[in-house]
């Protein structure tokens, strides 16, 4: 019943909020990912053929630093929080190393795997990201967003099943990707909770600069940089600038986003909105280009709709609540005052 009640607040400003998340996630989620994909793939392929994952994420953290300090330059819009202590930093350099392999493998895995395939592995990360949460939050998940939460997956790996060639690499740096990927927006959503009261920009502040230095050496002895100097000399460095440029614009509103989206609501359900967002590719695939699904498509596409559907009401009526005993608790403290 409690459910069913929750329904009679579809319309405050809590839902609203949420959706406005939902879809600004959904779109910047789904831009990213082709725009990385695109950069990376070969030229033969249909591709910008820049295959510079390392570099590229090397820039998007440099570009996330260089806008948190602007801002903070401008005490009416941004403060950044102190950071207190040698366990607080270390808490940042492992959520900046986190982050650098996240970003690192996914995208170095488009460069090996078709993005149906990667997407499948990536489908998993729900279920890895609830028991992270599990494990080192606490948190519990009730029965009702469990069954959905399992449905949604089941749902996508239908849904993108795909006969597309494995590599080895690629499923091994998605994989990593995936774990470390949970593991990263675990300890993002400790960190943005009520204890430590960190803003998204803040997480932007300080570890963006980390995962710059980390990736600076992996860069270096890669072969990204004959790739950039033989890219830069065919098409000329106002282009691969440009191309970088892009990229690093959006990644830095790319990740104020999540860091938002992760504070406001939860990093479980950031991975359910992720995901679902290829149930809309593929609907996008069939209305625009014409594509055609099988029935296993068909029925995936069905039941990863419905899940989603469900767990996001799951997740609105738990904010609500939350935000219904947070004014009980601020009422009774007035009171007592």
């Amino acid at each position: 019943w409690g459910y069913l009640e929750g329904a009679n607040h579809m319309l405050d400003r809590a839902f609203w909020v949420q959706v406005a998340l939902v879809v600004c996630f959904l779109a910047l989620n789904t831009v990213f990912n082709l725009y990385n994909k695109w950069l990376f793939t070969p030229v033969e392929k249909n591709g910008a053929g820049l295959s510079i994952p390392v570099f590229a994420t090397l820039t998007h953290s440099v570009a996330g630093f260089i806008v948190a300090v602007i801002m903070s330059l401008f005490p009416t819009i941004f403060t950044p929080k102190p950071i207190i202590g040698w366990k607080q930093w270390a808490n940042i350099v492992v959520i900046s190393a986190l982050f650098a392999a996240t970003i690192t493998c996914n995208n170095s895995s488009l460069a090996h795997l078709p993005l149906s395939l990667q997407q499948t592995v990536r489908s998993l990360s729900p279920v890895t990201l609830a028991l992270c949460a599990y494990l080192i939050e606490h948190k519990t998940f009730s029965i009702s967003k469990i069954i959905a939460l399992f449905f949604l997956v089941g749902g996508i790996i239908m849904t993108v099943a795909s006969s597309g060639s494995a590599s080895f690499i690629g499923i091994l740096f998605v994989s990593i990707s995936v774990i470390s990927g949970s593991l990263y927006y675990t300890y993002v959503s400790l960190y943005l909770g009520p204890e430590h009261k960190l803003t998204a920009i803040d997480i932007l502040y300080y570890t963006t600069l980390p995962v710059a230095m980390m990736l600076l050496p992996l860069f270096c002895i890669t072969n990204e940089p004959s790739i950039l100097a033989t890219f830069g000399e065919e098409h000329g460095m106002g282009k691969t600038l440009g191309l970088l440029f892009i990229g690093c614009c959006l990644a830095v509103v790319y990740n104020v986003i999540t860091f938002t989206f992760i504070g406001m609501l939860s990093a479980v359900y950031l991975s359910v909105v992720a995901n679902f967002k290829l149930v809309l590719l593929i609907l996008i695939g069939i209305l625009v280009f014409h594509e055609t699904l099988t029935w296993l498509n068909a029925i995936g596409l069905v039941i990863a709709t419905g899940a989603f559907c469900a767990y996001s009401f799951f997740e609105y009526l738990d904010k609500v609540e939350k935000d219904k005993e947070k004014q009980e608790a601020q009422a009774a403290t007035t009171k007592s005052v």
